[in-house]
């Protein structure tokens, strides 16, 4: 009898670990590693875009640290204030390229030389080796501050499920760059 109720019991701990681990069937991924995106925590302003245009934020360089391919499965913006993501695609971004503030409709001039080649991250596979500048296209209003703490990035490796936060968070205002930062709360690494 007692054999029974440890074997039970290790089969309840067992079930309940998988369960709080998030990974394969769970709404709640597991916390990621796989993605480099970066070591420093850091926020990029840019003014409010006018009426009707949208802000490109590029500025999060993705490299797969992994053995095998990730495949991306949602791109969305973390406590996001006034701010909308329309778009979250990869671009690979040639050196001295900025992709920071450009605005969508009256800047296509400005765009990456690569913009043409872009894929929607969403569905996206990424390989070992490869590196790809994550651009989330925003929409906010003209005369507000709004924010995202960071985007988090949603990705299958293996048959299990993980996120991971940018480290930037990104803002678009009708108010100096210093003002506005000035109401955000302080960033944390």
């Amino acid at each position: 009898m007692r054999i029974a109720s440890l074997a039970g019991a290790a089969a309840l701990l067992t079930a309940l670990a998988g369960c709080s681990q998030g990974g394969t069937g769970s709404e709640d991924p597991t916390t990621g590693e796989a993605l480099d995106l970066g070591t420093t925590p850091g926020s990029t302003c840019v003014p409010a875009p006018p009426e009707d245009d949208e802000t490109v934020f590029g500025d999060t360089l993705l490299r797969l640290e992994a053995n095998e391919p990730v495949t991306i499965t949602d791109v969305s913006l973390v406590d996001p204030e006034d701010m909308t993501l329309t778009e979250a695609l990869l671009v690979q971004v040639q050196p001295g390229e900025m992709v920071v503030g450009i605005r969508y409709a009256s800047d296509k001039g400005d765009l990456p030389e690569r913009w043409d080649e872009r894929i929607d991250a969403e569905g996206a596979v990424v390989r070992p080796g490869d590196e790809w500048n994550l651009v989330l296209v925003v929409d906010s209003p003209p005369d507000l501050t709004a924010s995202a703490k960071a985007a988090g990035i949603r990705y299958e490796q293996g048959g299990t499920k993980y996120q991971q936060d940018t480290l930037n968070r990104i803002l678009t205002t009708d108010l100096s760059c210093e003002e506005a930062e000035a109401l955000q709360d302080p960033i944390e690494g």
